[in-house]
């Protein structure tokens, strides 16, 4: 069974631009490479998959493309993507649905991806509809209503889901058939595929598993890709 891959990299990434001159937050630079560019680099390094769609600004596709070209083999291509991250998605898997039986999906804001997290997510969804990466929720949760506390949720049941995100390509097509059935938008893959009674199993991620969203979550992720190189030097 062959496994796709889709890269999620068409946002605007308003919360991340603060100057005019600022880059897309799919081409800022994390240790010498746009974002984007990593999380590709990650599947096209994983024996898990067969190839790779990476959704991203429609007017970058031609630049997207030919930086994906140096190193790979020709099984990772770049698209045109939608306005919302679901339409992207929904674009990216019809691209690929034909001829694969597992789709893994991933946000390209997320550079510290693991092969591990791809290799346990493929295998679980052959017994699964699918598998998430997520962590156990840490800090106490609080339902507010109107800015006043509500309750607290027992958090000993709250994972926080992440990506990669990986599903049966069947069970991933009824999810997105439903959703534009009836209207409706979500967060994340996983959710439609609840709303149609799927099985999703979780695989334990990380807390360095950060999706950068502003400047100071790169700030973020710089430092955290400076304890890694440390580590990896430290082991040699």
């Amino acid at each position: 069974m062959k496994v796709g891959a889709i890269i999620a990299a068409a946002g605007e990434g308003k919360r991340f631009i603060t100057e005019s001159d600022d880059p897309k937050k799919q081409f800022a630079e994390l240790g010498g490479e746009p974002l984007f560019l990593r999380s590709a680099r990650s599947f096209l390094e994983s024996p898990f998959i067969d190839e790779t769609v990476v959704a991203v600004p429609t007017g970058d596709v031609e630049k997207c493309n030919q930086l994906l070209g140096k190193g790979s083999n020709g099984n990772i291509l770049a698209i045109p993507g939608g306005e919302q991250r679901q339409e992207s998605v929904v674009t990216a898997c019809s691209q690929i649905r034909e001829r694969v039986g597992v789709v893994v999906i991933h946000d390209a804001a997320r550079p510290f991806l693991q092969g591990e997290w791809i290799k346990k997510t493929v295998e679980l969804t052959g017994t699964y509809d699918g598998a998430i990466v997520a962590i156990p929720a840490s800090d106490t949760l609080k339902v507010s209503d109107n800015g006043l506390i509500n309750r607290t949720m027992d958090r000993s049941t709250v994972w926080q889901a992440q990506t990669p995100q990986t599903f049966d390509v069947g069970i991933l097509d009824k999810a997105f058939e439903h959703s534009l059935t009836h209207g409706m938008e979500a967060t994340d893959e996983a959710q439609l595929v609840e709303t149609v009674g799927g099985r999703i199993a979780i695989v334990e991620g990380s807390s360095f598993n950060i999706k950068i969203t502003t400047r100071n979550d790169l700030t973020l992720a710089e430092a955290i890709l400076s304890i890694e190189v440390y580590l990896s030097l430290i082991h040699i």
